[in-house]
């Protein structure tokens, strides 16, 4: 038998739930943009608006659609509110988190809200 020591994470390291796998043969991928800027938060909440019309064109006029349609407004807002984000993109996650892309995309959004809401950041 084979011992499992589980998922180990250290030292400084950011970690996404959908960034990890478990099981076997399981394998997990995360984008990390580093997006510390306005400009990069938005690109990376339109790059997963697309993926969610791409990858799921039967849903492209159902509410999570909408709320990643809605991201990318507040996105766009010369000030955005990120627990707007915070909770549009938590829509879209639930609607979509089991697409690897998706999910993957979601990660980074979060990950870009965080960055720009870090007063130590930047």
């Amino acid at each position: 038998m084979d011992i499992n020591n589980g998922i180990s994470i250290s030292g400084n390291a950011q970690v996404s739930g959908s960034s990890m796998a478990a099981g076997p043969g399981v394998r997990a991928t995360s984008v990390n943009y580093g997006a510390a800027d306005l400009t990069e938060l938005r690109t990376i909440v339109q790059t997963l608006s697309d993926l969610v019309r791409s990858h799921a064109p039967e849903r492209a006029d159902g509410p999570a659609a909408a709320a990643a349609t809605a991201a990318v407004q507040e996105a766009n807002r010369p000030t955005p509110d990120n627990n707007r984000l915070l909770t549009l993109l938590g829509h879209v996650r639930r609607a979509f988190g089991d697409d690897g892309a998706i999910a993957s995309a979601i990660a980074s959004a979060y990950a870009a809200v965080h960055a720009s809401s870090d007063p130590d950041h930047g």
